[in-house]
């Protein structure tokens, strides 16, 4: 008798989940993105979306503790950036994107909202927007949460642009992917390019010396070591010539880079065949006399060394380098990769050589 009374009370436990999980009857799934920042789990149809302290699940019957419930599938959205709508479109879903948020003002294809004004909470109703993706940078402040949770508006901040490499960064299309039952599909995408990325990256030939900064406001600015570009110079095999370990973005005095540049004999190395320079600023040096000195100074000589930028050579969209070729890291790679014997034998579609 008292085994039957165990065996029912161990039941009762274990029937509130039976009914929590309790939906269409699919099969179970679960992924762990590979930095580990989010996990997809889905038991029996009930799906529990986690990121850090955010938690979101759909189709249970019964609520989760400290998780959000969310709609199947969202059908309007809005976006923080060019970048994330381009995430959309990569998972064929632009047609939901409603709006791109801004620091100020959400703007549709209708209307440019001031979400400080009393008349937003109106004006938002008529769009019924059912989710806000936005990174984890400041691109909302706390009157536009207020307005959002008003409308029932799921906001989820997702901390993608804090990765140090693009490939880690694609991973995230997963995140995105699975509020929409396409975490499967994105799954193929991205391991379909981290397979051609790291095939690129063992068959590179090495692109050589590299020299990565320049002049900017009288100080010399460098990318910051944790860099999805600078991971991505490296993976091609760059020597980086003069490239300070830092953690952030950095900028240098120009007395201590030139101290800098004569220890590591830098002009030296300039002077060597086959080196590129990548300036991170986007005037033309040689027009500009005064910038001219220091770099000369430096020692860095103009007309020996090819300079390296992203986008097409005379693009008016020059950030399409950032819009969608971070969503192709492997392309990037590969023109990279070409570029060994400083020779465009072929037009680069992210990069180009001055």
């Amino acid at each position: 008798m008292k085994l039957f009374f165990l065996q029912q009370f161990i039941y009762g436990l274990f029937l509130p989940l039976h009914f929590l999980f309790a939906a269409s009857g699919e099969g179970s799934f679960h992924y762990v993105s590979a930095h580990k920042k989010f996990s997809i789990q889905k038991e029996s149809g009930v799906k529990i979306i986690k990121m850090g302290s955010q938690c979101f699940y759909q189709r249970a019957i019964k609520p989760f503790p400290h998780c959000k419930f969310i709609k199947n599938s969202f059908q309007k959205i809005i976006v923080d950036s060019v970048i994330t709508f381009r995430i959309f479109e990569k998972l064929q879903l632009k047609h939901l994107v409603v709006g791109v948020n801004g620091l100020q003002y959400l703007s549709t294809k209708e209307n440019k909202l001031e979400l400080s004004s009393k008349s937003s909470l109106e004006l938002l109703k008529k769009f019924r927007m059912d989710a806000l993706f936005t990174s984890s940078l400041d691109t909302i402040d706390v009157q536009k949460i207020k307005l959002l949770d008003a409308l029932n508006v799921t906001v989820i901040k997702i901390p993608d642009v804090e990765e140090d490499n693009f490939m880690d960064r694609l991973e995230w299309i997963i995140f995105y992917a699975s509020f929409f039952d396409l975490e499967e599909r994105a799954i193929e995408l991205f391991n379909a390019e981290k397979e051609r990325y790291l095939k690129i990256k063992n068959e590179c030939r090495g692109l050589g010396p590299l020299l990565i900064g320049s002049i900017n406001f009288g100080k010399w600015s460098s990318l910051q070591e944790k860099s999805p570009l600078r991971s991505l110079f490296r993976d091609a095999g760059a020597q980086l010539i003069c490239a300070k370990e830092k953690t952030s973005f950095t900028s240098f005095s120009l007395e201590s880079i030139y101290i800098e540049f004569k220890n590591q004999r830098v002009s030296q190395k300039l002077l060597a065949e086959n080196v590129l320079w990548f300036p991170l600023t986007k005037w033309k040096i040689r027009e500009n006399i005064q910038e001219k000195v220091y770099y000369e100074k430096l020692g860095i000589p103009f007309d020996h060394i090819q300079i390296l930028n992203t986008g097409k050579r005379n693009d008016k969209n020059s950030d399409s380098f950032w819009e969608n070729g971070i969503l192709n890291p492997s392309e990037l790679l590969q023109e990279l990769c070409s570029l060994k014997n400083l020779e465009q034998k072929r037009e680069l579609k992210w990069f180009h050589l001055l």
